[in-house]
């Protein structure tokens, strides 16, 4: 009768291992399937036509030197764009190195006002094709390509970011 009872306890403590077991894995499981998906932070920015029509699109930012360096580099999907600040109104210019998909690229002023724009292709070696921009610029939203075609995008266009 010992051993039998001994047997006993041994299946139920496997079987409390087992449940507690299961349940580690199961709030493990529950905790990572309600942690938030990692990806890019996008801002609201609002594009305004010289007709007054206002579209908002969804876009990263790139504010500091690093984050306008490495730009949309390396990346072989693109389903939003990225709004490259800068501290002062310049001669923007822009390159695709190690960019791999084509974008369309729009500067703006200091005011937000429409400055111009370029179709970019892809480049991932020396040398590379530069993109200036017409007149001095504070920001450039690089887009996927065919944005600015299929949007009507150029003069009397303003940005709010």
């Amino acid at each position: 009768m010992n051993s039998l009872s001994g047997i006993g306890r041994v299946v139920a403590l496997l079987l409390i291992g087992v449940c507690g077991i299961a349940a580690c894995f199961w709030i493990i499981g529950s905790l990572l399937s309600a942690a938030p998906a990692t990806g890019p932070a996008l801002h609201p920015l609002t594009l305004v036509s010289p007709g007054g029509q206002e579209t908002t699109l969804q876009v990263e930012w790139a504010t500091t030197e690093p984050e306008r360096e490495l730009g949309l580099m390396n990346r072989t999907t693109i389903d939003h764009g990225m709004l490259f600040i800068f501290d002062a109104q310049q001669q923007l210019t822009f390159w695709m190195k190690n960019t791999l998909v084509p974008l369309d690229v729009m500067y703006f002023d200091e005011h937000g006002a429409f400055v111009s724009a370029a179709q970019m292709t892809p480049c991932t070696a020396d040398p590379c094709a530069l993109y200036p921009s017409r007149q001095a610029a504070k920001y450039a939203l690089e887009m996927p390509e065919g944005f600015a075609a299929q949007n009507g995008i150029g003069k009397g266009w303003i940005i709010h970011p």
